[in-house]
């Protein structure tokens, strides 16, 4: 198996202790909703990892497909199409087009590397939040997100990058790639939240049980691989 996916699942393990401990006090409704995200979380996570693992392209594919899918979220949940609505789309476009440019010009590993540790670092930010979050550092924006719930995320993608990409990916930066992957997640998850805000919406769409639209899932992948793509443009 490969060393990436192996760390995967056994994160994929604590994580759903660690879920288990956020959900003791909340009522049966509320457990029942969040181990539904959790669960649709690792499915989703795992068919991609195992595609971009085994299948060539599966990544540039698989950005084109969100990135078209995400056009589409942002016009449907636009009221009016006026100078500032043409802005965000046209602000979409470039991101899109950087993001689609990463996925085409970084290696099949590096992908994989870059892909699970966004997904580590997004999980474990929700689940060390809801465990230990008192201090919410965007409550106007997103006020479910939380300084400890950063900074648990954090250490535990930071342990992730250690056991799992140390010795496979040599030849890669990991200590400065780690910050794009932290900067990029936060930018992410704070622009697709004013987003949101902006259209009064709370998900783009309902395309993936318990987790909402192509754009709340990826929001944090596509601003990394952005950070990414832009830093090998200028290096």
């Amino acid at each position: 198996m490969n060393i990436i996916l192996k760390y995967f699942i056994i994160f994929s393990i604590i994580g759903a202790l660690g879920n288990y401990i956020a959900l003791i006090k909340k009522d049966k409704q509320n457990r029942k909703k969040w181990w539904l995200k959790y669960f649709t979380y690792i499915i989703w996570a795992g068919l991609a990892i195992s595609g971009i693992t085994y299948l060539n392209k599966f990544y540039f594919w698989m950005a084109c497909a969100v990135c078209s899918i995400g056009f589409y979220e942002i016009l449907k949940n636009l009221n009016k199409l006026k100078f500032k609505e043409f802005l965000i789309l046209a602000f979409y476009i470039i991101i899109s087009n950087c993001f689609i440019g990463f996925s085409s010009i970084s290696n099949r590993e590096v992908l994989l590397g870059i892909f699970v540790t966004i997904c580590i670092f997004d999980a474990f930010c929700q689940i060390t939040g809801q465990i230990f979050g008192k201090l919410k550092i965007i409550k106007k924006i997103s006020p479910q997100k939380t300084l400890e719930g950063y900074i648990g995320g954090t250490i535990i993608s930071l342990l992730f990058v250690f056991l799992a990409l140390k010795n496979i990916l040599l030849n890669e930066q990991w200590n400065i790639i780690i910050y794009f992957i932290i900067i990029g997640s936060v930018i992410g998850d704070i622009l697709s939240s004013m987003l949101k805000r902006y259209m009064r919406i709370k998900d783009f769409s309902q395309i993936l049980p318990g987790q909402g639209g192509v754009l709340d899932r990826y929001d944090s992948h596509i601003f990394t691989g952005v950070l990414y793509f832009c830093f090998n443009l200028i290096t």
